[in-house]
């Protein structure tokens, strides 16, 4: 059964949710570390792009 509160939907049983997507809180650390280095990397090279050095 499921009531609408507040414009959203409620499931009244947890066993219903799918988490199988849902991310750990490690796994987000990981993944934004990874973007982040990958974001530094790109910076380095288009800095020697901009200054010749390549």
């Amino acid at each position: 059964m499921r009531t609408v509160e507040g414009g959203r939907r409620r499931r009244s049983r947890r066993e219903d949710e799918d988490t199988s997507g849902v991310l750990s809180k490690d796994n987000i650390k990981e993944t934004v570390n990874g973007w982040l280095s990958n974001i530094e990397q790109q910076i380095v090279d288009l800095r020697q792009q901009l200054t010749g050095l390549q």
